[in-house]
């Protein structure tokens, strides 16, 4: 019903050529994914435009509306067909770049882009669209314009892109995603700073530790796998009992208990609390700087020195020099 709704729209708003012959068909691109209800799509079985509802919704619902009419629709229109294309020009010594696409047809982009609610700024807006230009032809500059451009670091987790992130690689499940977050705040593996999910120092202890010593146990697939195999249990197709003791006492003994008991006794306490930071190459004191996760708190050690990490510094912020600013 509402691919049959989308195509005629689709095809009384934008024309034929804006109608793929057959309907588009998508897959969820998330692994395992518990689709058990339909498409948040508009309603009914023809589509009214957002425009006729203006007068009956508010500011926040139309926008909500809008931007579900316009997925909705965009998701059963042709592609956009375009070059990529990019230019070098010379002046004197220097050489300047550019990139960006020509848009021969633009397909579903008369709908709906990505991150953009204006249609008419979605062709100029997304990329840049150069002129064309032939090999060996002579340009005139009309301003400069100089940017700089530093690359940015990937940004923090929020919950949002966490629980993202965790639907990709096919770990947890929507009924659990709440209690994942929670769990690593209450045990303060993460802090929040804004939105962002910082890691705290007893994050990177416990995965040095976990990754040194059981690196099995935090290995993305294997924890994909093991929540296949929960579903299953969840399903009636597998037994709880039974995959709990191999789970932990294994076959032929070769369970977590096993591998707990037999590498216990290599955990070095001290040397999986400590992330080293490098030695000064200058002033009185040139033994090299840890940082280590005590029982009250991170703090920073050189020989008999010692200086707390104070609460807000999150790890990506501190480095030899900072480490030493607090030793003084």
């Amino acid at each position: 019903v509402a691919i049959d709704a989308s195509r005629k729209l689709v095809e009384s708003e934008y024309g034929k050529e804006y109608l793929p012959e057959k309907p588009r068909m998508y897959s969820s691109k998330v692994k395992n994914a518990q689709e058990a209800h339909e498409a948040i799509r508009p309603a009914g079985n023809e589509f009214r435009k957002p425009d006729s509802l203006k007068k009956e919704l508010n500011d926040e619902q139309f926008k909500l509306f809008e931007l579900i009419w316009k997925r909705t629709v965009a998701c059963q229109m042709a592609d956009a067909r375009g070059h990529r294309i990019s230019i070098n020009i010379g002046g004197g010594e220097a050489v300047f770049y550019v990139s960006g696409k020509t848009i021969d047809f633009p397909g579903f982009l008369r709908a709906y882009v990505e991150g953009s609610d204006d249609p008419q700024a979605e062709l100029a807006d997304r990329e840049t669209l150069l002129p064309t230009v032939t090999i060996g032809q002579s340009v005139d500059a009309k301003e400069f314009d100089p940017k700089s451009h530093t690359t940015q670091p990937p940004a923090r987790f929020s919950e949002a892109s966490l629980t993202r992130s965790l639907e990709e690689m096919g770990i947890g499940r929507p009924s659990t995603y709440a209690s994942i977050i929670d769990t690593i705040l209450r045990r303060e593996y993460v802090f929040k700073k804004g939105n962002a999910l910082v890691p705290t120092w007893t994050s990177f202890a416990v995965v040095g530790l976990l990754e040194a010593h059981l690196a099995k146990l935090v290995d993305y697939d294997f924890t994909a796998k093991m929540e296949d195999d929960l579903d299953s249990i969840s399903r009636g197709e597998a037994d709880a009992s039974d995959y709990l003791s191999k789970f932990y006492f294994g076959v032929e003994n070769h369970g977590l208990k096993q591998v707990i008991e037999e590498r216990i006794k290599d955990v070095d306490a001290r040397s999986v609390n400590s992330i080293p930071l490098g030695a000064p190459q200058e002033g009185e004191h040139r033994d090299e700087v840890f940082v280590r996760v005590g029982r009250y708190g991170p703090y920073v050690e050189q020989g008999e020195r010692r200086g707390s990490i104070p609460d807000e510094l999150p790890p990506d912020e501190i480095d030899l020099t900072r480490a030493m600013e607090i030793l003084e």
